[in-house]
């Protein structure tokens, strides 16, 4: 999760996003860089694809005081940050699902 706390946000009517049990309440949010439908639904928008982690795990390409944090810890400060403007709503779980090709050995 991260959040560009000055950045436009950007609104696009699409299908195609999971909606499991029950639809989103009016929004969810696409990133293109994240897992296949995000990536196919930005394509079909035109959307950029942002890498804000760096192949060290540092944030990269984002604004103080987050540049250069590990991911984690700038996970945390995002929070930190936000509950002092007073714009932190919760967490709640979202349990994710990573496709694995069936060839893959562990």
């Amino acid at each position: 999760m991260f959040l560009h706390l000055d950045a436009s946000v950007v609104g696009v009517a699409a299908v195609g996003v999971s909606q499991r049990e029950a639809p989103p309440p009016g929004a969810v949010k696409i990133t293109p860089a994240h897992d296949a439908t995000d990536f196919e639904v930005g394509q079909r928008h035109g959307l950029g694809v942002a890498s804000v982690i760096g192949e060290d795990g540092a944030m990269v390409d984002v604004p103080a005081p987050f540049l250069g944090m590990p991911r984690f810890r700038a996970r945390a400060a995002l929070l930190q940050l936000l509950k002092e403007r007073g714009l932190f709503r919760g967490v709640s779980e979202n349990p994710m699902v990573v496709p694995i090709c069936r060839s893959a050995r562990f």
